[in-house]
């Protein structure tokens, strides 16, 4: 009963934040992010695979010895699931005076602009940007913004735009 109710309650509020999350604007001019419904895809998948990961760790902790072997699948599932989510978590781009800045959802990194050596387009369409020591930074085909990422990246580090 209260795990429907919890539904009925939480999940429209849930679909509204992650909306509004895809669609808020970005207060930082050179902020390349993922396309919207990325946006969307990627916290809605946190919410669902943590839910359910948390539900069948809930069944195999009150099960005792003997747990069921369908909640360990299900909690092995949402947990494989849930780390996939955080491990794929789109990138995105932010370009400033002193170099980039990239992050995901749980690490964030920089990179003056002495540090980046080239950017090209891959074959899927995304960017490959290469930095000092043998570093690269991917940029998706879902990003928005990849031709102006480009031009930004070539006019700072001071070669000419090729298309």
């Amino acid at each position: 009963m209260s795990t429907g109710v919890l539904a009925v309650v939480l999940v429209p509020v849930l679909i509204r934040w992650t909306y509004a999350l895809a669609n808020r604007p970005s207060s930082v001019r050179n902020k390349f992010r993922p396309s919207p419904p990325l946006r969307a895809l990627y916290p809605g998948g946190l919410i669902m695979f943590g839910r359910a990961t948390a539900f069948e760790a809930g069944n195999v902790w009150n099960s005792g010895l003997r747990p069921n072997g369908g909640d360990v699948l299900g909690l092995v599932l949402g947990a494989g699931f849930l780390a996939m989510t955080v491990f794929s978590w789109p990138i995105v781009v932010e370009v400033s005076d002193e170099g980039l800045a990239w992050h995901h959802l749980l690490l964030r990194r920089h990179a003056t602009w002495r540090e980046v050596e080239d950017v090209n387009t891959d074959m899927s369409g995304g960017l490959v940007i290469y930095l000092s020591n043998g570093r690269r930074l991917e940029v998706d085909q879902y990003t928005e913004g990849r031709p102006e990422l480009k031009a930004l990246i070539c006019r700072n580090i001071g070669r000419a735009v090729g298309v």
